[in-house]
This record gives structure tokens, C-alpha cells and sequence, in this order.
């Protein structure tokens, strides 16, 4: 994307109303603002600072994607993402509405808070549509003793939305977050897939209890965890274990290596 721009920054083509590059263009914006989202605060690329007068235009390109995506959010589903969208989106709005009773929060900054959890649905909305694009499909079925387990763009939303970017959400609480930069966030569904295939190889089921399959992966601890929605067992979330209590209880398990890099860890 070097190409976009001459070597003084300057945009050689118009990036912001190309349809090939809608994607693009949002995504580039929104990671640039996402904890400045109106602007009023200085802001950087790799050129350098952000003039006032391009900040306060890609506030607005902003301000205009948190419209249209709203009404996209709140009306009937044209595809299964925008559908998994929005039932994560109602999900979020609940938190952040208890959030902001509990705190006394209203007005304004509800408003901001608000406008962040639907412009970063887009830009999830986004990841994951291009990540399935690339494999024509939206979701698939892996098998581990004997049970079928769907990975699909419900449980990609899922996870991106609760267990990263947690700069982004102030108002979720009790969560722990991502930080292992060694797991391909534009890639989860292909690394899940990949660690219950793993397991199911072993032919030990004791390693996969309670719906559950805890491991350590690159020296960090996880769980993924199944649970039935829609009538069928889904890949339910994915998540690092940190709080104490929990690490602790990871940390008495069994450790069975498989690799050099993944510990699958028995009850």
C-alpha cells in the first residue's frame, strides 16, 4: 500500500472514496483513532504528525461510518457475519449500559463510549469478512472424539470483541486480554482448528474434559471452551488465563508436550 502515497506523504490516489479500497481505508483510519475517535487529540502515521485540518476530516469519515454501521447493526441481517455482528453488538450494549448505571456515566461520554464499541464492531466486521472471503466460506466443522465442534465468524466475532484491544474497553470488566503477538489475530479460526485437531490426535480424551481444552503456547496459558449454541456444539471463546485462582489451577494440570512450542495440560 507504500504506493498510495508519494515520498512526502501525499496521497497519489484517492484511497478514501475508491470502492476497492473502502476496506483500506477504514481499517488504516480507525486504527489511528481508535482512542481519538473525534480528533481533538493529536495524533501520528508513519509521516509523522497529523495536521488539525485531516484529523478533524477523518473524524468526520468517521463520524459517517458509526452512522451507517449503526443502522446497519439495527436492522434485519443481509449475510450470516453482519448477523453474528449484531448479536455481539447487543451483547456489548447490555455491559456497556450496566457500565455506565453503575458509574453514573450518561450524556456525552456514553454517547463516545458507544461510538467506540460500533465503529470497532466494523472494524472486527471487516477482519473477519476477509478472512473467510479467502476461504469461500464461513465457518467449518472439526471433529474431536467423536464430536463435531463449528468454528465459525459467531466465534471469531466473539473473540476479538471480549479479548482484545483493551485500551478499547474501558467498560468490560473482569476480562483478561491478549497479548501474545506470536497468535495471528487475522488468523484464529485457523490456529483454534489447528490446536483441537492436535488434540484429538493424541487418541486422549482426558485432555479434552468439561467441554474444555487448556495449553500453554509459547510459555502463555489458555483455554478454549465448547459450549452448544443454535442446536450445535461451537467453538464458544478463547481466551489467556490470568487471574490467580485460575492460573494456579492451570498450573497443577498434567502437562503433556506436543511440541516445542504447545503443552496441552490434563485435569
Amino acid at each position: 500500500m507504500t504506493i498510495l502515497r508519494g515520498p512526502d506523504g501525499e496521497y497519489l490516489h484517492d484511497t478514501k472514496s475508491h470502492p476497492a479500497c473502502r476496506n483500506y481505508h477504514y481499517r488504516h483510519t480507525y486504527l489511528n483513532y481508535h482512542l481519538n475517535l473525534n480528533g481533538h487529540k493529536p495524533a501520528i502515521d508513519m509521516y509523522g504528525e497529523i495536521p488539525y485540518a485531516e484529523r478533524m476530516q477523518d473524524a468526520q469519515f468517521l463520524e459517517g461510518v458509526h452512522q451507517s454501521w449503526k443502522a446497519i447493526l439495527e436492522s434485519p441481517a443481509t449475510d450470516i457475519i453482519i448477523e453474528h455482528s449484531q448479536i455481539e453488538y447487543r451483547h456489548q450494549l447490555k455491559i456497556l449500559e450496566r457500565y455506565c448505571r453503575t458509574r453514573g456515566i450518561r450524556g456525552f461520554y456514553k454517547d463516545y463510549l458507544l461510538k467506540s464499541v460500533i465503529l470497532h464492531s466494523k472494524f472486527i466486521y471487516y477482519l473477519v469478512r476477509e478472512f473467510y472471503e479467502e476461504f469461500g466460506h464461513t465457518g467449518e466443522t472439526v471433529s474431536i472424539f467423536g464430536k463435531d465442534i463449528t468454528i465459525d465468524s459467531f466465534c471469531y466475532i466473539h473473540i476479538i470483541f471480549r479479548h482484545y484491544a483493551e485500551l478499547s474497553k474501558e467498560y468490560q470488566l473482569g476480562k483478561t486480554y491478549h497479548f501474545d503477538t506470536n497468535i495471528d489475530y487475522k488468523k484464529i479460526p485457523s490456529f483454534l482448528k489447528d490446536i483441537i485437531e492436535q488434540v484429538g490426535s493424541t487418541g486422549d480424551s482426558t485432555l479434552f474434559q468439561n467441554n474444555s481444552i487448556h495449553f500453554i503456547f509459547r510459555g502463555a496459558y489458555y483455554t478454549i471452551h465448547v459450549s452448544p449454541f443454535g442446536g450445535l456444539p461451537r467453538l464458544a471463546t478463547f481466551f489467556p488465563v490470568g487471574r490467580p485462582a485460575e492460573l494456579a489451577k492451570l498450573k497443577s494440570f498434567t502437562e503433556v508436550p506436543l511440541d516445542h512450542e504447545l503443552i496441552i495440560l490434563r485435569p
